[in-house]
């Protein structure tokens, strides 16, 4: 305990316990701002980590939002070429049945050999 100084020990017996205990209390309040203030830098340093997780977390998301967009692009072609392919398809499908031509090879498997043995 903090001993008074020589004007205290000249005041009644009242006064010296007073400030014995204003000191007291003094030293208790002090000790307890001293913990808060560790207290409230540790939360500020956790804060800090929390902060650079989640910007690095945000970076995360926008990357994959981009990726998702050109992924969503390249789809958005793909469906577009298949549909021309399609279109195309349907188109010279239309024409073989308009002009009824045969499901069948116009070439015939058979070959006539001349009279070498070869082929015409």
């Amino acid at each position: 305990m903090v001993e008074p100084p020589a004007s205290v020990n000249e005041l009644p017996e009242s006064r010296q316990a007073a400030w014995a205990q204003s000191m007291a209390m003094y030293q208790e309040t002090a000790a307890q701002l001293d913990a808060m203030r560790i207290e409230v830098a540790k939360l500020k340093s956790d804060i800090s980590g929390y902060r650079v997780a989640l910007e690095a977390k945000d970076s995360v998301m926008a990357d994959l939002e981009s990726r998702i967009q050109i992924m969503q692009l390249v789809r958005d072609e793909a469906v577009a070429h298949r549909a021309k392919w399609e279109t195309l398809f349907a188109s010279v499908q239309a024409q073989l049945r308009a002009f009824q031509v045969p499901a069948a090879p116009f070439v015939s498997m058979h070959e006539e050999t001349n009279d070498e043995g070869t082929s015409p």
